[in-house]
């Protein structure tokens, strides 16, 4: 019960973002919500420390 309750929540997701390419069982539907989950944080972190870096720099022309 508690996997199906998982994969409905990521299937909903999923057709809002890209739809998942489908292996053929539901945890190799999991697994590559996953990845593109683990994926995205890490590019958004990314995005942060370069925002990080120009904030900063912005901010020490105005001292």
């Amino acid at each position: 019960m508690l996997i199906k309750a998982i994969l409905q929540r990521i299937d909903r997701f999923s057709s809002v973002v890209k739809p998942i390419e489908q292996k053929g069982n539901e945890f190799a539907f999991i697994e590559q919500a996953m990845e593109r989950l683990i994926t995205s944080n890490m590019d958004f972190q990314e995005k942060q420390q370069e925002h990080q870096v120009i904030r900063s720099s912005n901010f020490c022309k105005f001292c």
